[in-house]
């Protein structure tokens, strides 16, 4: 209660009396009510959704107010059930909880009108499940067809309360029920491989469990489980086909069936009844069969081809002819023709096996022009029907070489070779082999710039399946047994090829067009100077000239290898070399005034490619060993002339016109000049450049020592 106040009257001993009022005060309830839940108590248990009881007693000093009911599942959550307010004579309550738990609990809290609280919970106690599952199949529906082998996709739906535990399937085929599978959850859907049991009543049942043991099933039935063959057909040989003895035909079939033969067997039949081929192998959908020395007008192919469920099926083909065939040289290898004098193995291959007892020297016959024993190695090789001839070394550089084989060579039933292909066996097979040249590497039959480029390349990286020497024999038909190491005898061998082959061959000058890198090429009366790459592997140098003017002399080179060669007749002068001075040096003399050249340069670099090449035209003066004064020409003339006159060393020179009379006309020349040939043109002029009349003149030249005069006539 609020708003309390006390009245005190105070009485004498005669009786009057008084009184005063103590202000107003207030008086609180400080004492909490109390509660104790009675039930549910430990170890209660009670289904999910159905109701159940809870008492409790209470107390208060003074009135409650109100109750809060709440629940729990696991001790940690609680939701509220019911809350009253002036309820105050509440000690039970009805209530249902659903979710399966082994946790549950009520707490309750009890309110007086002071708004102190008390609360207490419960034993924890059980609720169980009491709903079961619901399972229904989706798929596969009553009356569908599948076929052995299949992959079937089994569908469901499924649901419960709680929780599904286990799922499993089982179909029937006999009258007995087989597991698919079981103690799947947590899917809706099962891929199961039809079994081989063919039934026009397949059914399939599906259970559901949950975890308290509650169950449900759903079934489909009539489903069709159909057989599956393999679908065989022949695809090769075809019918009307024909076949020699020995032959390699290529059997091929194609199975269009769903479930592909897991095997086949292979049989053939040329009129005696079926033989087998091959049994029970993988069907690779080909086989390679030689054909049998049964010759026929009816051979028959048959496949048989068989599932993995033992279910077959047989495809045939006839009409096909087995006749007697001959062994052919199929293929050569090298191809006949140019090869490389360093191959050392040859290869025959035949259309059919051969009997290696006939795989002799005396059937396989090597003949040589320059070679002078060939004694080869034969192996016969069975996988590819081929014969291997190699030889211990190397053969003979720039050779013809003819290979027989002969008709004594026969296929294993001993038909002879066909060697020219008609049909027909007894008939020899000839072919020929032209070796290439000592150093030509690049096979176009010619030592060039390129071939010494290379050979500088292979001596370099060291490439000693490129050796040139040692070699045995003459130029340019020699043996080369190469000593894994590369020197004067690779180097010599390269230097007599070169001298062989253009002693052989007319080396004709190569004019270029300009390309890549040029060089500085420079002349005077007596050398031509070359300034060549040092970075080359090789380089090549040509003058053309005319014959009897020009003329070249030994040069006094520092190069590692320097080759050359000069065509005289027809004025053409070769240096091949390996760059070992910066500055190429060739000494030359010149017989008349002057000569007119051509130089070409082709350069190749470390690794074997263009470096430059260049065509150059340049005309040399030469310079006379004495003084000369050559007779003008025309003489006479009318009214210009030309004098000539040639200097040995520089000189201070004057050329002067002089009259009949002996007055001078006029002066030509008057200073120093160099050395050589020199020419002047004389108008018909003075010295004033007015015309002078007709008549006999005098030129008069003085250089240092030398004093000359000679006469010519003007005519007008």
């Amino acid at each position: 209660k609020n708003l309390f106040h006390f009245i005190i009257h105070v009485y004498d001993a005669w009786g009057n009396s008084t009184a005063d009022t103590s202000n107003f005060f207030s008086i609180y309830d400080n004492t909490p009510p109390e509660v104790d839940v009675l039930s549910p108590g430990e170890g209660f248990s009670v289904p999910e959704i159905e109701p159940f009881i809870v008492r409790w007693v209470h107390s208060d000093n003074i009135e409650l107010f109100g109750h809060l009911f709440e629940y729990t599942s696991d001790g940690v959550v609680y939701d509220t059930l019911l809350e009253t307010v002036y309820f105050t004579q509440m000690d039970s309550f009805y209530f249902a909880v659903g979710g399966v738990t082994n946790t549950a609990q009520i707490r309750l809290t009890v309110s007086d009108l002071a708004g102190n609280t008390a609360t207490d919970i419960s034993e924890q106690f059980t609720v169980t499940d009491n709903t079961p599952p619901t399972v229904n199949l989706t798929f596969p529906a009553a009356e569908s067809v599948v076929s052995i082998g299949d992959s079937l996709s089994i569908t469901w739906n499924d649901s419960d309360n709680v929780g599904i535990k286990t799922i499993s399937l089982f179909y029937n085929t006999s009258g007995d029920w087989a597991t698919i599978t079981e103690n799947t959850a947590d899917v809706n859907e099962y891929d199961w491989i039809i079994p081989n049991e063919p039934t026009n009543n397949l059914q399939i049942r599906i259970v559901v469990q949950d975890a308290v043991g509650f169950a449900d099933t759903s079934e489909v039935s009539g489903i069709t489980i159909e057989i599956i063959y393999p679908e065989i057909e022949i695809m090769s040989p075809l019918i009307n086909s024909v076949f020699g003895i020995g032959d390699l035909m290529t059997i091929t079939w194609y199975d269009s069936s769903e479930i592909a033969a897991d095997s086949v067997s292979l049989y053939y039949n040329t009129g005696s009844g079926w033989s087998i081929i091959d049994e029970q192998i993988e069907n690779l959908s080909e086989y390679d069969w030689i054909v049998v020395n049964e010759p026929t007008e009816n051979l028959q192919i048959r496949v048989i081809g068989q599932n993995f469920f033992g279910y077959s099926d047989t495809s045939e083909v006839g009409g096909m002819t087995i006749e007697i065939s001959y062994p052919m040289v199929q293929s050569v290898s090298p191809v006949p023709g140019a090869i490389n004098f360093r191959t050392n193995e040859f290869y025959f291959n035949f259309s059919q096996p051969l009997d290696t007892s006939t795989v002799v020297s005396e059937n396989v016959q090597f003949e040589s022009e320059h070679s002078t024993d060939l004694a080869p190695t034969l192996t016969y090789i069975d996988t590819s029907t081929a014969i291997r001839v190699s030889f211990d070394d190397d053969i003979v550089s720039l050779d013809s070489i003819s290979v027989t084989l002969t008709d004594q060579l026969t296929n294993v039933y001993g038909y002879g070779l066909d060697g020219d292909g008609d049909g027909e066996g007894g008939d020899d097979y000839t072919t020929t082999y032209h070796t290439s040249m000592l150093a030509d590497y690049d096979g176009d039959m010619a030592i060039s710039v390129e071939d010494l480029s290379q050979f500088i390349i292979n001596w370099e990286n060291d490439d000693y399946g490129e050796e040139l020497g040692p070699f045995v024999g003459d130029m340019p038909h020699v043996y080369v047994t190469p000593d894994g190491d590369y020197n004067y005898h690779d180097m010599g061998a390269f230097a007599l090829m070169w001298n062989w082959y253009f002693a052989n061959n007319i080396l004709a000058f190569t004019s270029y067009e300009d390309e890549g890198l040029p060089i500085t090429i420079e002349a005077k009366h007596d050398s031509i100077y070359l300034d060549i790459p040092q970075d080359l592997s090789a380089y090549q140098v040509q003058i053309q000239y005319t014959p009897g003017s020009f003329f070249i002399s030994s040069s006094d080179d520092k190069d590692e290898l320097f080759l050359t060669h000069e065509e005289q007749e027809l004025g053409v002068y070769t240096i091949m070399a390996q760059p070992g001075q910066s500055k190429l040096i060739i000494p030359i003399e010149i017989r008349g005034r002057e000569a007119s050249i051509s130089i070409s340069y082709k350069g190749i670099t470390g690794d074997g490619k263009l470096a430059g090449k260049m065509t150059k035209s340049m005309t040399i003066e030469n310079i006379p060993d004495e003084f000369v004064l050559f007779s003008n020409y025309p003489n006479p003339f009318n009214p210009i002339t030309k004098i000539d006159y040639g200097l040995p060393e520089a000189s201070n020179v004057q050329l002067i016109i002089y009259d009949i009379l002996g007055r001078e006309v006029t002066t030509l020349v008057n200073g120093v000049q160099e050395p050589g040939y020199k020419s002047i043109t004389w108008h018909g002029t003075n010295a004033f450049g007015k015309n002078v009349g007709a008549g006999m003149y005098f030129y008069l030249i003085q250089a240092g020592d030398f004093r000359q005069v000679r006469k010519m006539v003007l005519l007008k």
